[in-house]
């Protein structure tokens, strides 16, 4: 990781979304205060965390047979 942003890859606190793709200092905000993030990935840039993205949907559907990615990540089964 370089000197700049780096973003991460959380399961969504919002029922109909997935994925959220934040930058470190987004974590930072009063949304996210006292909330326990887990994190499924961390990318040096937003491309990189896409690509990140792509391959964690490739593993999920392998490994669980599906596309739910929140219960992947909050299950730890990418590890």
């Amino acid at each position: 990781m370089g000197k700049g942003d780096y973003y991460i890859i959380v399961p969504s606190f919002k029922e109909d979304e997935m994925l959220e793709i934040l930058s470190a200092k987004e974590t930072k905000s009063k949304l996210y205060d006292g909330k326990r993030l887990i994190v499924g990935g961390i990318a040096d840039n937003k491309p990189d965390a896409l690509k990140l993205v792509q391959l964690m949907t490739i593993d999920c559907q392998k490994i669980r047979g599906d596309l739910d990615l929140k219960e992947f990540i909050s299950c730890g089964q990418f590890f």
